[in-house]
């Protein structure tokens, strides 16, 4: 019995013991992140809160946020929805807002008798009607904030040239007592109107229904500007249904788009300067870009083992040759000079540095493309130079092709480690060891000559010397920037360093690439997503 009678006692403790005693013991420090204790004290005071927020909260969820009324829109709701009885002297109302940064303002309304009957919350009840108001709102298409926000481009276009008078949005389908912009004078001054609070237009046009509230002048200037105006990204105004009588005009429509060429660069190899203003004129003239290559060049040619092959003329059979000699290795190769990102563009000298010879190619022939088509004035090697307008930027794309994208960084760092691994690892006592048995295994009588052994003699007395003076080598690390080498290519380097915001893609089409390119480039600005395309091949 006494056993049942503490189980009976622990459970009913168990049972009435708060959800908040786990939390009891802890720091104070620790609950301020607790996000269990956030969840407990939530479930705890969920009823409390919707009693005490819901009909504050109200119209808010069903308008959204109104950002810097909200915390009046709140106020609003609350004496809409419970003014009418439930605001009584002597009851406190707590208005608290806060803003995304660290900024926050709470104070508390007393209610009291009135003392005046002009504001009194009766009154301001009945002309609020808030709920009426939600009741009376009107389920538009949503193109229709494209036609808004089309006419306010278009409004602040001809702001900047005073007088102005908005067309938009259309007086009648406005609630009464709405504040709205009738004029801009050439004083820059704005002038107002009111919506009378005894208008009944607003009403009579929401009956009527499925009728635009963009007015007939906005919708005339947008259907023009998308069939007669030769400009890119007007596809979506040109559909079918646009012409549900004349599919030819559809068709005409989409032919006045036009795609120009408004700058170029072109780098070529065979001369010091890779982008040189006169290089398109060479290769109209036919003017050759190769030259001798070096020693060097031609001793890691050999490096490489490269087998050749040749089908005779005469009866079809294919022999393979290896160039293992200095006479059947290439003279003449086309070969691309040095570029200076930094001394040309002003391209920070780290940032430089994570690019391989592709990418490096890429945004010099990106930028002096921009500065071709006089986008950027480029006049020194100050970055801000090379930078777009920013009314330019978000609508600007760049597009890359190259058949081999980071494969200089890629194959650059496995040489650098083999090469750690092998040679730089080796200390010149191991290889003078190993040279000295491989001759031992070579010579019949399985010794050296006395010459030979004197030799070995003064380069083992050298290589102690060495081993005594400080290492030159250093032991291979991991190239922290490798991933930027190899993922960021030259479109992203581009627009980040030109300012481009708008598409970005790279593409490897081989030979075809350059073409490919420019056909995507050309769907870019027919459908709209961009107003120029900056091509790099």
């Amino acid at each position: 019995e006494k056993k049942q009678e503490a189980g009976s006692s622990s459970s009913e403790a168990k049972t009435t013991a708060s959800p908040l005693q786990p939390f009891l013991d802890k720091p104070m420090e620790e609950t301020y992140s607790d996000k269990a204790l956030e969840k407990t004290l939530k479930t705890m005071s969920a009823a409390s809160f919707k009693q005490r927020l819901y009909d504050a909260n109200y119209v808010s969820q069903k308008v959204g946020n109104t950002y810097t009324a909200s915390v009046f829109f709140g106020l609003a709701s609350l004496i809409d929805r419970v003014g009418d009885g439930g605001l009584t002297p002597g009851k406190s109302i707590c208005v608290f807002s806060y803003g995304s940064g660290a900024l926050a303002t709470m104070y508390c309304v007393q209610i009291r008798e009135p003392v005046q009957t002009r504001f009194t919350i009766p009154k301001m009840v009945d002309a609020l009607k808030l709920m009426d108001r939600l009741e009376q709102r009107e389920r538009i298409r949503p193109e229709e904030l494209d036609y808004a926000l089309d006419t306010r481009a278009r409004m602040h276009a001809h702001s900047r040239a005073p007088p102005y008078s908005p067309v938009y949005p259309t007086v009648g389908r406005m609630f009464p007592g709405t504040y709205y912009l009738t004029a801009i004078d050439s004083k820059w001054r704005r002038h107002y109107a009111r919506v009378p609070l005894e208008d009944t237009s607003f009403q009579t046009n929401r009956d009527v229904g499925g009728s635009m509230l963009a007015p007939p002048l906005v919708l005339r200037q947008i259907k023009q500007d998308a069939i007669s105006t030769p400009v890119t990204g007007k596809l979506r105004a040109m559909s079918e249904e646009q012409f549900p009588n004349n599919n030819k005009g559809a068709a005409a429509a989409r032919e006045r788009i036009a795609c120009v060429i408004t700058g170029t660069a072109a780098g070529l190899p065979g001369s010091e300067k890779v982008f040189d203003d006169k290089n398109l004129d060479r290769l109209i003239e036919g003017k050759q870009c190769i030259g001798p290559i070096s020693g060097t060049d031609k001793m890691a040619l050999l490096d490489k083992n490269v087998v050749q092959v040749k089908k005779s003329s005469k009866d079809g059979t294919i022999e393979k040759v290896a160039v293992d000699t200095e006479d059947k290795v290439i003279k003449l190769a086309a070969q691309i000079g040095s570029i200076d990102l930094t001394a040309s563009y002003g391209v920070p000298k780290g940032l430089a540095e994570t690019m391989d010879v592709a990418a490096q190619v890429a945004v010099a022939a990106g930028m002096e493309a921009l500065k071709n088509a006089g986008l950027v004035s480029g006049k020194s090697a100050n970055p801000d130079e090379w930078k777009i307008d920013e009314k330019y930027r978000d609508t600007t794309g760049v597009l890359y092709c190259s058949s081999f994208p980071a494969m200089d960084a890629a194959v650059g760092e496995v040489m650098r480690f083999l090469q750690s691994k092998t040679v730089g690892a080796a200390d010149s006592m191991r290889l003078i060891s190993a040279l000295r048995s491989r001759m031992l295994r070579a010579s019949p009588e399985r010794e050296l000559s006395d010459g030979d052994e004197a030799a070995f003699a003064r380069l083992s007395a050298r290589a102690h010397e060495i081993a005594d003076e400080p290492a030159v080598s250093i032991p291979y690390v991991f190239d922290r920037k490798f991933l930027f080498r190899v993922l960021v290519l030259g479109n992203a380097q581009l627009a980040q360093l030109a300012g481009a915001r708008g598409p970005n893609t790279q593409t490897n089409a081989a030979c075809a690439g350059t073409t490919q390119a420019i056909a995507m480039a050309q769907d870019m600005l027919i459908s709209g997503r961009a107003e120029r395309v900056v091509v790099v091949a």
